[in-house]
């Protein structure tokens, strides 16, 4: 396994129903337990943080089950050099409303889940976490 934890994010916004975004969350992130951190925005208006990770091999596994035949694996080889940063952290994010629908898509807008992959690299660094992370990608295809 190429990755160690698997993170998602997800903003509640005071316009949407924290219920509706808990459920999105849920279909990405599996059986996981969510997190909510309550807070304010810049012009006061309450947001909540909606945080939920996956550690266990299994459930990294399913996740990337998941994403098997919605062209994200293919994008992410593609884009792989951008999405990695220098903590060995691949990054990218789908569509919230689209995943109320039970479907996973890479974001466009800015009503996203932000998902953030852990590279297990050794030793740990950007060259070696692309290279394990592109070994794994290209496995699932």
């Amino acid at each position: 396994m190429s990755f160690l934890r698997v993170h998602f994010r997800t903003f509640v916004h005071a316009t949407e129903s924290e219920d509706k975004v808990r459920e999105a969350l849920a279909y990405i992130a599996g059986d996981t337990e969510i997190e909510a951190t309550r807070t304010d925005g810049h012009f006061g208006n309450p947001i909540i943080i909606l945080e939920a990770a996956i550690t266990r091999k299994r459930e990294i596994k399913d996740f990337f089950i998941s994403l098997k035949n919605t062209g994200i694996i293919e994008k992410l080889l593609e884009e792989i050099d951008d999405r990695m940063d220098e903590h060995c952290n691949l990054h990218f994010r789908v569509d919230k409303d689209i995943a109320l629908e039970e479907k996973i898509v890479l974001a466009r807008g800015k009503n996203v889940i932000d998902i953030s992959l852990k590279t297990a690299a050794y030793p740990a660094n950007r060259e070696n976490a692309l290279v394990a992370a592109r070994d794994f990608l290209n496995a699932l295809i």
